[in-house]
């Protein structure tokens, strides 16, 4: 494959902002450069590990019923998986041979998201796609398949100055941000207004300074359905990493559900311009606030209305 070639049209299909071949092309470059990897290393490996990996080879052949009986019909998400769990990087670089990245990067979000361009014509947002675009190229790079200048040109080419692409609120330009602003906290908002920012306080201010992001719009749309007796989960967890947006959720769920008349048809309506569909008002929500950090367990309290 000429890898120096695909990347340019990646680069260019991406400018264009279409997004699902870009991503449809990402995943079958990565796909060649980990079935070239593995061809070109197996042989290199000391004896034992390539009697190993051979026989993980030929059981995740078996397994998932490949035509040739070897990785070389594997899907993009079977090889990941098979390279994974039978360590082809780490005993690679024990050899000495360039893996760079590869040996710890998680690729399973690559994967789901390239099938879901694929498969579920849902194709992941544009600056997204761009991050999956310069992890491949960094992949290309470290393992020697694409000139390091060009991948340097690339990147540079195609990464925009983040003041072209978002505008910082009027406070931030000002400088009379304050640094209380980005302690979010849930029971601040519910229990201790008179010290929680009115950004976060009352829901117009909340909404209107909120980008209702695919994922929140997502999750307050399921909230809203089940609320409307709809089918859908009635517990929902929200696993995120450090600064994910779990206490942003929260204090959108808790706004949504205190809030009503025109103020929470306004928030529906965004919600359904978000993603194309029509939400019914829930009524009277029954909302209640278990704070974990705000509560003693050496002295445990009873709530009001019991």
């Amino acid at each position: 494959m000429d890898y120096a070639a695909s990347v340019k049209h990646i680069e260019r299909t991406l400018d264009q902002r279409r997004i699902q071949p870009a991503m449809q092309e990402m995943g079958t470059v990565l796909e060649q450069l980990l079935k070239e990897l593995y061809r070109d290393y197996l042989p290199r490996l000391k004896p034992a590990d390539r009697s190993t990996i051979s026989t993980k080879e030929r059981e995740t052949a078996e397994r998932v019923r490949a035509r040739s009986g070897s990785a070389d019909t594997f899907t993009l998400g079977q090889m990941v998986h098979f390279l994974r769990v039978s360590g082809f990087f780490q005993k690679a670089q024990d050899a000495r041979l360039a893996v760079g990245a590869l040996l710890s990067a998680d690729l399973q979000p690559f994967v789901e998201a390239r099938n879901d361009a694929t498969h579920q014509a849902r194709p992941p947002s544009e600056n997204a796609a761009r991050l999956y675009y310069h992890q491949l190229v960094q992949y290309l790079e470290e393992t020697g398949k694409l000139a390091t200048e060009h991948a340097r040109m690339g990147a540079e080419a195609t990464l925009r100055p983040w003041t072209d692409v978002v505008v910082p609120h009027q406070d931030i330009r000002d400088g009379r941000l304050e640094v209380s602003i980005y302690a979010a906290n849930l029971w601040s908002v519910a229990f201790e207004t008179d010290r929680c920012p009115e950004v976060y306080r009352t829901p117009s201010a909340f909404f209107s300074t909120t980008y209702m992001t695919s994922n929140l719009a997502g999750l307050l749309r399921d909230v809203v359905q089940v609320l409307n007796g709809g089918a859908g989960d009635r517990v929902l967890q929200l696993r995120t990493s450090f600064g994910g947006g779990k206490t942003h959720s929260l204090i959108a769920l808790y706004h949504l559900g205190t809030c009503a008349g025109g103020l929470r048809q306004t928030i529906l309506g965004d919600i359904g311009q978000r993603l194309g569909a029509t939400l019914p008002d829930p009524g009277p929500v029954g909302v209640c606030i278990l704070h974990g950090l705000s509560h003693d367990p050496q002295r445990p309290r009873t709530p009001e209305e019991g």
